[in-house]
C-alpha cells in the first residue's frame, strides 16, 4: 500500500467516524496538493554545463534553469545555417543555365542559316536542360538545408530546461559537470498559486455534487473559496465513499501538503 493510499484510507476513516458524517452540512478531511508539481528532465543524454537556479528559488515562466553542454550541436547548427543562407551554388547554376540558353540560341540560328547541324542543336538543347535541372537541384538542396537548420535550432532547445510556468524550485538533483541521462528527473518545480484537494465523501454527499459547485476550505484564520472540478464516478465499496476533487486559488501562498477540511456550500 502506497503512502498516498494509506493517507486516503485514514481520511475516509476519519470522515466516516465523525458524528453526523452522513449529514451533507459537515466538513470533510483532505490534504492540499499543488495543482502543478512538475518533475523535469532532459530529452537527451549530456553533461551539465550550467545550473542557474538554487533550491527554494522563485522562477518565472520561460526562465532558463539548467543547460547541457551543447557546443557540438551549436557547431553543427551553425554549419547548417551557412548552407541554408548561401546562394553561391544556386547563382552559379543559374549562370550556367543562362549560358547554355545563349549557346542553344546560337546553335539554332546557325542551323537556320545552314551553318550548323541538327546534332549540334540537339546537343545544345540537352545541355540547356541539364543546366536547368542542375539549377533546380541546387534550389532544392538549399531548401533542404533550411529545413535541416530549422530542425537543428529546435534540437538546441533540448539542451535547455526552461520553466514552463511560474513556480519554486523544490528539488535540484544535478551539479555542473555531471552526466545526466534522458528522461531522468533533474529538478522539481512546484507552483502553489492553485491547490488541489481530493476529499473522500459518502455517496449521499457525492450524489448531490457536480463540477462547478462552490466549496469552502476551512483555513485559519480565514476560510477560502474553492470549486468542485470532478466527482468520481467509481467509489470505494469498502468505505462507501467517492472522491470529490476540489481546486482553490491560493493568493496567500499557503504551503501545500496541509490537512484541511472542506465544506460544500451548495448542499449546506
Amino acid at each position: 500500500m502506497t503512502v498516498r493510499t494509506l493517507v486516503m484510507v485514514v481520511l475516509v476513516w476519519m470522515n466516516l467516524s465523525l458524528p453526523g458524517a452522513a449529514d451533507p452540512a459537515v466538513t470533510y478531511d483532505g490534504i492540499s496538493e499543488a495543482r502543478h508539481d512538475l518533475e523535469m528532465g532532459f530529452e537527451i543524454n549530456g553533461v551539465v554545463a550550467e545550473v542557474l537556479v538554487e533550491e527554494g528559488q522563485q522562477v518565472k515562466a520561460g526562465d532558463t534553469l539548467v543547460r547541457l553542454d551543447a557546443r557540438d550541436a551549436k557547431a553543427s547548427a551553425e554549419l547548417l545555417r551557412l548552407r541554408a543562407e548561401s546562394t553561391f551554388e544556386i547563382e552559379s547554376a543559374r549562370a550556367e543555365w543562362e549560358l547554355a540558353q545563349v549557346e542553344q540560341e546560337r546553335a539554332e540560328e546557325a542551323m537556320a542559316r545552314g551553318a550548323g547541324s541538327d546534332l549540334e542543336v540537339r546537343r545544345a538543347r540537352l545541355q540547356t536542360e541539364r543546366e536547368r535541372l542542375a539549377f533546380e537541384l541546387f534550389k532544392q538542396r538549399q531548401q533542404e538545408a533550411v529545413l535541416q537548420w530549422e530542425r537543428a535550432r529546435v534540437d538546441l532547445d533540448r539542451y535547455v530546461i526552461r520553466a514552463p510556468r511560474d513556480g519554486v524550485v523544490e528539488g535540484l538533483e544535478v551539479e555542473k559537470g555531471e552526466f545526466v541521462r534522458e528522461v531522468t528527473p533533474v529538478l522539481r518545480l512546484v507552483d502553489i498559486s492553485s491547490l488541489r484537494i481530493e476529499v473522500p465523501v459518502p455517496h449521499a454527499v457525492a450524489d448531490r455534487l457536480a463540477s462547478g459547485d462552490e466549496a469552502i476550505v476551512v483555513h485559519e484564520p480565514t476560510p477560502a473559496s474553492a470549486r468542485v472540478v470532478r466527482v468520481a464516478t467509481v467509489g470505494d465499496p469498502a468505505s462507501g465513499t467517492r472522491v470529490v476533487v476540489v481546486d482553490m486559488d491560493n493568493p496567500n501562498a499557503r504551503a501545500a501538503g496541509e490537512m484541511v477540511r472542506v465544506r460544500f456550500a451548495s448542499i449546506d
